[in-house]
């Protein structure tokens, strides 16, 4: 982890670390609902950037362009998995 990793942004409130690594900060998504330390906003953020970079991840699987080895059925049926979480997890903070 770098000093850059604990500063936080100006504009969100949130630390790079969360914001870009939300994975590494919060075990579900959940956890980012439940963090009273984050605004609403800070939640949406975070939660939006996970959601991006599943879609993302799950998107290249599926045009070939994952790592050299294709993911297995189950590894892909986890993503899919904490896509619905994370959906879940923005309707939550929305509402």
């Amino acid at each position: 982890m770098t000093d850059t990793d604990n500063q936080k942004n100006p504009d969100t409130g949130t630390t790079n670390r969360e914001a870009d690594h939300p994975r590494q900060t919060y075990q579900t998504p959940a956890n980012v609902v439940t963090d009273d330390n984050l605004s609403r906003q800070q939640k949406l953020d975070i939660l939006h950037y996970w959601k991006e970079d599943v879609e993302a991840r799950l998107r290249a699987e599926s045009e070939g362009m994952g790592q050299s080895e294709p993911i297995s059925a189950r590894q892909e049926s986890t993503l899919a998995e904490e896509q619905q979480l994370v959906s879940q997890a923005i309707a939550d903070v929305e509402n």
